[in-house]
């Protein structure tokens, strides 16, 4: 190999191995530029020059720990009911059974918060009801209470009314059946009964 062979393939080492601008590492030891000897032959100068080709540049090569979290975060699912339908043991299986059966469970909650919802709904109407009625009950008393004080008041002046007209049938039946003027009835004569009370007077 000429001596200006070696140079150029000294300089295309010191070019590759040099990290890129913004991705020095001070901590990163340089590494030795690659000498050629007269004994290398052509295979193994291209096999060198392959080797420097494949690794990556010195400041871009990326953390054991996040390539490997990036490879299990493209493996894994996103949600266990894709999971589920993944893992089916039989290619043809219900993805919703699959599913529900793996946890996913949104539509058992869905269904438990309305069933509270309806619940509260109808404690509350209850609870409504029930005022109401207790109002309805105390409205009716007093308006029992009322009629009753109003056809009491108005029997006592009925009977009031009826009081007086009896003493003035009575009245008229002693002037219709009383003796003329100055004259005494016979003696040991009694004198006639009054006739019956009229039939409004009457006690049934």
């Amino acid at each position: 190999m000429s001596e200006n062979d070696k140079s150029w393939f000294d300089a295309l080492s010191d070019i590759l191995s040099k990290p890129l601008p913004g991705t020095e590492k001070s901590a990163a030891p340089a590494e030795k530029p690659v000498v050629f000897t007269d004994d290398d032959d052509d295979d193994s100068l291209l096999d060198r020059i392959t080797e420097i080709l494949s690794k990556p540049l010195p400041g871009t090569e990326a953390p054991a720990a996040e390539a490997a979290g990036k490879d299990s975060a493209a493996v894994e699912p996103a949600n266990p009911g894709e999971a589920a339908v993944r893992d089916a043991e039989e290619p043809d299986a219900d993805p919703v059974s699959t599913t529900a059966a793996a946890g996913a469970d949104w539509m058992q909650r869905e269904y438990e918060m309305f069933n509270a919802h309806q619940e509260r709904n109808r404690k509350a109407f209850s609870e409504q009801q029930r005022v109401e009625q207790e109002r309805f009950a105390a409205y009716q008393r007093a308006q029992l209470d009322q009629l009753m004080k109003s056809q009491e008041r108005e029997r006592q002046v009925f009977k009031h009314h009826q009081e007086a007209r009896f003493r003035m049938w009575r009245q008229d039946l002693r002037q219709v059946y009383a003796p003329p003027h100055g004259m005494a009835p016979p003696q040991g004569m009694a004198p006639p009964p009054p006739p019956p009370p009229p039939p409004w007077w009457r006690k049934r």
